[in-house]
């Protein structure tokens, strides 16, 4: 198995070592002195790389946890691909196996079924997915965005406010309610909108008021941000 990860924008020595550790985990388990079963490169591939590696893959395995992208649309041998089901493109590419990245039970079955998948499935879902990326390019989600905002505008004057609940409704339905679920946004909310993620850190009040919340058993708090969770050690 070949596995690449291409570097971080901003430089993350804790999750590079974590990688590092469990592939070297998976070598020292189920390796030898002549075979190496997974291979890890931590850099950035140029394309001509990247299209051999696919040329010559038994399967492809494309698992982003937040939405990604397809870059290849070169004609290739036919082979399984495993992707992610929060890729933007993954509605339009069902003939793939779809999987939860998160569901390590699910991505293992979809990669045992691709690998044990016939020759003759493969080429159809193959041709199938070939189909899809070579008519869906970049101009087409373009055109696609365009007319979705335009069709938006033409409705502006029918867009209503969202109404405030009633402060007592919602505290009547707290104290009476035996669970509760609190998800807050982070940037924005939370704590101001920054460039730099160190820089965005809740005020005091903001700390006591979700210290006071999460100390109440009945209450799971979450906190949803798209900056990285090493950022949020000041919380």
């Amino acid at each position: 198995m070949i596995q690449v990860t291409s570097p971080a924008l901003t430089d993350s020595p804790k999750l590079e070592r974590m990688v590092s550790e469990i592939v070297a985990h998976i070598n020292g388990e189920y390796g030898s002195l002549d075979f190496i079963p997974m291979r890890h490169y931590h850099q950035t591939l140029k394309k001509d790389e990247f299209y051999a590696l696919l040329s010559v893959a038994d399967l492809a395995v494309i698992t982003p946890l937040q939405n990604g992208s397809l870059s290849s649309r070169k004609k290739s041998r036919a082979r399984t691909r495993v992707l992610s089901k929060f890729m933007g493109i993954s509605k339009n590419m069902e003939e793939a196996l779809l999987v939860n990245p998160w569901n390590l039970g699910d991505v293992a079955t979809a990669i045992n079924q691709g690998l044990l998948m016939s020759t003759e499935e493969k080429a159809t879902r193959h041709e199938k997915l070939y189909k899809t990326v070579t008519t869906h390019t970049s101009h087409t989600w373009a055109a696609i965005l365009v007319k979705m905002l335009l069709e938006q505008m033409g409705l502006q004057g029918m867009a209503r406010q969202t109404p405030y609940i009633p402060r007592k409704n919602l505290e009547g339905l707290y104290h009476t309610a035996g669970k509760r679920l609190f998800l807050f946004d982070y940037d924005g909310t939370l704590a101001p909108i920054m460039k730099t993620p160190s820089m965005a850190v809740p005020s005091e009040a903001t700390l006591e008021m979700l210290e006071m919340l999460s100390a109440d058993p009945k209450n799971i708090v979450y906190i949803i941000s798209g900056w990285n969770i090493i950022f949020r050690t000041n919380l």
